[in-house]
């Protein structure tokens, strides 16, 4: 069985604040001192109420952000300067068809690339929501 990818809690907050919807299996669940608790699926009932926070995988989000936000994230196989297979990014807006950013940095691990995309993309959802 493969193991899905969480996203981070900063990341499940802007998904949130950008509208983000959708049913997931988890949540966090800001404590009184307003620290993330992860919660399972057994206490995922109100997903995205009030301190919840739905916890979507890396894949889910990246769909949420191409249908909702028209952003896709496309991670590019590369090779090192020594020949290593490793991974970066490039975001293209779907509605322009047009790269609004990418990665210099090359990862070592294809989840990692991922995250830091989400990143990238997300930020950009916001600053295009806030214009």
């Amino acid at each position: 069985m493969t193991k899905e990818t969480l996203c981070t809690y900063e990341q499940c907050s802007r998904l949130k604040g950008l509208g983000f919807d959708w049913l997931c299996n988890s949540v966090y669940r800001l404590d009184i001192y307003g620290m993330p608790t992860f919660e399972g699926k057994a206490a995922a009932q109100n997903f995205n109420a009030g301190r919840n926070v739905s916890v979507p995988t890396q894949q889910v989000a990246h769909r949420w952000l191409r249908e909702n936000k028209q952003l896709l994230i496309v991670i590019n196989p590369q090779k090192d300067t020594s020949g290593h297979k490793c991974f970066n990014y490039s975001i293209f807006d779907l509605e322009d068809l047009k790269v609004i950013g990418w990665s210099y940095e090359l990862y070592q691990v294809y989840e990692e690339a991922m995250d830091n995309a989400l990143d990238y993309a997300i930020e950009y959802a916001i600053i295009q929501s806030n214009q």
